[in-house]
């Protein structure tokens, strides 16, 4: 009998097959070695999800409409697998072992996929044949209103998450706002960013306690049925402190800490001493501030709070890194959101809306920029998602300002009478998060991608019909639904349609349910569906424990788990420079085929990576790129050029390849120099700010230094202030070489230029100045960029900002430009406030597009040719894989100078730790560090600048300042200082 015959079971079996392919796609693909088969695996896996998704939604009619189309999409499946004959009972034989096979250990799972999934020399024959029988079903399912709706079953018998955390939330609020008031001079600025989560018993019994000797022990108790646990941030003033609370089942909510003994074993253990009361929450948090490994605890009894000491902490933050936004990761595009980690999110928040609704936590019009996530010292982003609410300032002397602050979301949740208005707006905020999570993109955005016309205010919360108008779209007006981008009735789709129904969330007469109804339906009707979303694509995830299993996930690293082990940056840095070139084109992958392809799976909308996988690099940090608005460039073509603003040249394949190959070794050595006198345990470390086009923080040469990027700010959009997102490049390259030239400094990245590169206002640029000198207190400032003359607006605002900037001693640099003879320096690097960065070849040439020495002056010039450097994946193309490294050759004095500017950085590094405090400070004036580095531009007692540049190279050869030893350098230096 065949399968068209028996179209029932071929629907099972379909469904089964295409789910252990995709699995097994998924370790073949992080296994094999060979790339083409890398990127076989990722497309296939992409397919394997679109079929199971559609044989998922074949109700009996439709599956015996689409035999033929069901056997052809398994025989072709079958031909996957070595030696698949009988068909039929070879493929079930393989399901029903790959089900064992999962159980076992990982080295079982790659031993069984290495010995049927074999990839054929047909792969891309197979490829396209699977992609038409993927769009074959899709056509058949064309009319969401044909398909059987989706009947999820209880993905496992974890049941609604405890009402509890609603009043524990509440009441912790409220105490919260009731110690705000303190005696200091001057109003503290309080926040607080409260853990979102399930918080199932089960995720409380796991998580470790680790106790601390004090001053006060912290309170012991044990934890009783209907006992929560809440972790929270508490901000004063900018610093962050940790703390825990546990809230006991009663009237009152108690802060306590558990010890780490096994549920079963603990026993009670009585106070014997006074708590101390806390009359303001300024005190304790500044006493436990003292040591950022300890978290406070406290308790709360009849609303009145008492410290009970702290506990070593188990969530130690890096506090020099500011809490990310949601929002951010979606302006910026950053590549963390695989279908794992999109899944997981969005129930995370849906278990927000459940806990919190109606609290002042989750505030009506919360989004996606109340959302953070905080680094740890290990460099580690975990899916530990946390809300942020203001703790108002309130006049202490007056109660009714704190009952107004305490209870205004309740007046607020209860004043929706109007009809149409939504019961619980916090839904209607939750269906426009979960739209941007799925499309991982900001909701601004994708109603732009749609044609929908925002009817709210830019500047405030989203609007009700905003959402709806997005998620289910107008045929009148042509606007095309979020909706018809999901899988037809899935349950995502389902859970966001049920948000914005208003007919659900009031009774047969209109009137909201009360709380705990509203708390029940929230879970049956759109939380519950979250669950099965999650489960169906993960089985592995363990919902009764998701949000210890969350926390273990790096969301910053695709959802990969978090380990302890770092890469050693210097041995990288020493990698790199010497590693041997193929080419010196724009590496990348061949994108226009895998965009293509990608482009196609139309069950996972635009902007989603390779569905239902979390990718292996070097695929990580590409698909996100290739939106819409996004087209790769081909700049590696010959009639590319950066506009006038940032000048550089684009380097001819055939010099190219010898000259940066060249360009290593001057690297290296610079690098040996770097190693040999600057310690490991730098901690004075210097800071530069970089004025230019942005920096792509996915890019694998950047991926090990995000601890480094200490601020960023984009001042050419005031409306995203914090993204910095280069599609560009110029920024990414130039920021790519400050940190391998100071790989110990701090960054700072000032975006002034968008991706036309356009010559922007000066009053930009006197702005970005003014704020890294000001805010940020750097050390070094570096300008890749150029007027032609002073003849220009905005002039006299950029001068001021430098001449302040020279005020403070901050050291300045600014490319000559690029115009070779033709022209002399450009602005501002031709102001006497600002050294003037020159470039040569490897051997100290004059580069041809660098300027004419200037007569009567220092003309400081370093390597700006053929520099090998970091170029944003998604504007590579056309061109191999070099090392997974996505770099391109370019030269410009734009990128000379960044070279030196973090050549003076190593100076500065070194007089720091060599000198005294008073040499290390001389060497910020502009002058003083102008001769330093004239001075190592000096070889051998004979030397003559070539071409009148004093060409700035240092290596350990016994004629450079830094041949001779620790002494030799200390005293020459000296030299330099006493002149």
């Amino acid at each position: 009998m065949t399968l068209a015959a028996d179209a029932g079971s071929g629907g099972g079996l379909l469904a089964q097959t295409a789910q252990t392919i995709m699995q097994m796609a998924d370790i073949a693909r992080e296994h094999d070695a060979d790339f083409e088969n890398k990127i076989f695996y990722c497309h296939l896996t992409a397919i394997c999800l679109r079929i199971q998704s559609c044989s998922g939604h074949l109700d009996e009619r439709a599956t015996q409409a689409c035999g033929e189309l069901i056997q052809q999409t398994i025989e072709r499946l079958g031909s996957l697998f070595a030696n698949a004959s009988p068909l039929e009972e070879q493929l079930e034989n393989i399901n029903s072992s790959w089900l064992q096979i999962l159980q076992q250990d990982p080295e079982a799972k790659r031993a069984f996929v290495a010995q049927w999934l074999r990839p054929s020399a047909e792969r891309q024959t197979i490829e396209a044949t699977l992609q038409a029988c993927a769009d074959a079903f899709e056509k058949q399912q064309s009319d969401p209103a044909d398909i059987a709706p989706v009947k999820p079953s209880k993905p496992s018998n974890v049941g609604e998450p405890p009402h509890e955390i609603h009043k524990a939330a509440r009441s912790t609020f409220d105490a919260l706002l009731n110690s705000c008031k303190c005696a200091c001079p001057g109003q503290h600025d309080f926040s607080a960013q409260l853990q979102l989560g399930s918080y199932r018993r089960s995720n409380i019994e796991t998580e470790e306690r680790v106790p601390v000797q004090s001053q006060q022990q912290p309170a012991q108790c044990d934890l009783e049925a209907g006992d929560v646990d809440l972790g929270m941030f508490l901000s004063m003033d900018q610093g962050l402190q940790e703390v825990r609370v546990q809230a006991a089942n009663d009237r009152t909510v108690s802060f306590a800490v558990q010890d780490d003994s096994p549920p079963k074993k603990r026993q009670r253990v009585l106070e014997k001493r006074a708590s101390k009361q806390i009359e303001s929450l300024c005190k304790p948090i500044i006493m436990t501030k003292r040591n950022m490994q300890r978290r406070l605890v406290l308790k709360l009894t009849k609303g009145t709070l008492f410290d009970m000491g702290f506990e070593r902490s188990t969530f130690p933050i890096d506090a020099n890194v500011e809490p990310m936004a949601l929002s951010e990761y979606l302006e910026e595009g950053r590549g963390c959101f695989s279908e794992r980690t999109k899944r997981i999110l969005s129930l995370l928040l849906g278990y927000a809306v459940i806990h919190l609704q109606g609290t002042p936590w989750l505030q009506s019009g919360w989004s996606s920029e109340n959302i953070k996530f905080f680094q740890t010292t290990k460099s580690k982003t975990p899916l530990r998602p946390f809300i942020q609410t203001q703790l108002p300032s309130m006049d202490p002397s007056d109660p009714s300002d704190i009952s107004l602050a305490i209870h205004s979301d309740d007046a607020e949740a209860n004043s929706h009478d109007n009809c149409g208005e939504h019961c619980c707006p916090a839904l209607i905020s939750l269906a426009a998060v979960l739209m941007e999570v799925y499309y991982a993109k900001p909701f601004k955005r994708i109603a732009q991608e749609h044609g929908v016309d925002l009817f709210g205010d830019p500047d405030g919360p989203i609007s009700q019909l905003d959402v709806e108008l997005l998620f289910h779209g107008d045929e009148k007006s042509g606007v095309r639904g979020v909706i018809k981008d999901m899988p037809p009735r899935s349950p995502l789709s389902e859970a966001i349609k049920n948000c914005l129904d208003i007919s659900l969330w009031q009774d047969d007469i209109g009137q909201p349910w009360d709380s705990i109804e509203l708390r029940t339906n929230i879970y049956q009707t759109v939380v519950f569906l979250l669950e099965c979303d999650l489960s169906y694509a993960f089985q592995d995830v363990p919902l009764e424990n998701i949000d210890q299993y969350a926390q273990s996930l790096d969301f910053m690293n695709w959802g990969h788990d978090m380990t302890d082990k770092r890469a050693d940056r210097r041995s990288i840095r020493l990698a790199s420079a010497t590693r041997r070139s193929a080419s010196p084109a724009i590496s990348t992958l061949p994108l226009e085929k895998t965009a293509q392809a990608y482009g196609q799976v139309g069950y996972f909308g635009p902007g989603t990576i390779i569905p239902g996988v979390s990718l292996y690099p070097p695929f990580q940090n590409i698909i996100p790129h290739l939106l819409p608005e996004q087209t790769p460039l081909p700049i590696a073509a010959s009639d590319y050029r950066i506009s006038q603003f940032f000048d550089d040249e684009v380097d001819g394949h055939d010099v190219s390849v010898a000259e940066t190959k060249k360009y290593q070794t001057w690297k290296a050595e610079y690098i040996k120099v770097y190693e040999a006198f600057i310690p490991p345990t730098t901690t004075q470390h210097v800071k530069i700010a970089i004025l230019d086009t942005g920096i792509d923080r996915n890019h694998v040469r950047l991926d090990n230094c995000d601890d480094r990027i200490k601020g960023k700010r984009n001042f050419h959009d005031s409306s995203n202030k914090k993204s910095v997102a280069d599609w560009n490049g110029h920024g990414t390259f130039t920021a790519n070489l400050i940190l391998d030239y100071a790989p110990d400094a701090e960054l700072y990245v000032i975006k002034i230029i968008g991706k036309e590169n356009t010559i922007p206002d000066g009053h930009i640029v006197a702005e970005a100045i003014q704020f890294a000198t000001d805010e940020w207190g750097v050390d070094i400032i570096s300008m890749s960029f150029g007027w032609p003359s002073s003849d220009f607006e905005g002039f006299q605002a950029v001068q001021s900002a430098i001449d302040h900037a020279y005020d403070q001693k901050v050291l300045m640099f600014a490319a000559a430009s690029n115009n070779g003879g033709r022209l002399g320096r450009a602005y501002p690097s031709s102001s006497s406030e600002v050294i003037c960065v020159h470039s040569t070849n490897t051997n100290g040439s004059r580069s041809d597009f660098s300027p004419t020495a200037e007569p009567n002056t220092i003309n400081i010039a370093t390597v700006g040719q053929s520099i090998e450097a970091a170029w944003p994946i998604a504007l590579c193309s056309g061109a191999k894989v070099q090392d997974d490294d996505y770099v391109v050759s370019r030269s410009g004095t734009s990128y000379a100078t960044p070279i030196m500017a973090g050549i003076s950085a190593f100076l500065l590094q070194y007089a720091r730790a060599h000198l005294s405090e008073a040499e290390a400070l001389s060497l910020k004036r502009k002058s003083t560090m102008q001769a330093l580095l004239k001075r190592c531009a000096q070889r051998g007692p004979n030397y003559k600048p070539r071409d009148d540049y004093f060409c700035v190279q240092l290596s350990l050869h016994k004629h450079n300042l830094f041949g001779q030893g620790l002494e030799w350098a200390n005293h020459e230096i000296r030299n330099v200082l006493k002149k």
